[in-house]
Order: C-alpha cells, then sequence, then structure tokens
C-alpha cells in the first residue's frame, strides 16, 4: 500500500501463485481510497477501504469458462486480463506496526473470461509510518 501524506488515496500492487485451473499467477493493482470509521462507543479504529483497478493472469493448463452449462476449456498456458473491485475492513492495531483486514474483490475477466468472479482475503499490512 502507497497512501498520500493525508492517509485517504492509495495504490496496492501486489502478484501471487494461484491453485485455480491446476496452478497459474496472478496479478493485480488498485487505486484506492481509505474511509476511517470511529465509532465513540466501540472506540474501534476501523476503516473501510475500496478500490478499483486492472488484473491479469497466468494459468499453465485447465483454465476454463462456461458456455450454456458445460466447462469449455481454453488451450494450454492461458493468458487472462480484466478489472477488479474492492471492499474491505480494516482495524489498525495501533501498538503494532501492521493493520488486520478482511476483502471482498468481485472482478472480471474481459479476455479469456473464466467461471471465477470474487476472491476474499484475510489480510495482514505492515504500515510504513
Amino acid at each position: 500500500w502507497f497512501f498520500d501524506t493525508n492517509g485517504n488515496t492509495g495504490v496496492d500492487i501486489y502478484a501471487g501463485y494461484t491453485r485455480e485451473a491446476g496452478s497459474g499467477y496472478f496479478a493485480r493493482g488498485f487505486v484506492m481510497q481509505q474511509l476511517p470509521i470511529m465509532n465513540s462507543r466501540m472506540r474501534i479504529p476501523l476503516d473501510i477501504i475500496i478500490g478499483a483497478g486492472p488484473h491479469a493472469g497466468y494459468f499453465k493448463s485447465d483454465y476454463y469458462r462456461i458456455k450454456e452449462g458445460e466447462a469449455m476449456y481454453y488451450n494450454e498456458k492461458t493468458v487472462t486480463a480484466g478489472a477488479s473491485l474492492l471492499f474491505g475492513l480494516e482495524w489498525d492495531t495501533e501498538r503494532l506496526p501492521v493493520t488486520v483486514g478482511l476483502d471482498l474483490i468481485p472482478y472480471y475477466n474481459f479476455y479469456n473470461p473464466g467461471p471465477e468472479w470474487l476472491d476474499i482475503a484475510i489480510t495482514l499490512r505492515y504500515k510504513l509510518e
């Protein structure tokens, strides 16, 4: 994560390995907005995180789409690309240099679409402050 000096907008870039479709790799980038929630009764420092950006994937084999209820497999070594949204809740531990969160990431592949459309992540992010 990289936020501006006000701590409200930023960029999140990451890549990883996936076991989807027999294994592959993915990368995502988000432009994000952080919206603080401060409930004086609970005194829990929660933030809402929203974002949008592109993503891409590479799958060695077994990547498919659904057409008329049937699995239609792509060729070996399939590349995908599309758009992602991010909706998350993040808790600032305040005592440690980390935040803990829950992210929901709906996405759609415009290039070689597949059957999946949602990722869910539990996050632990290091604060650069």
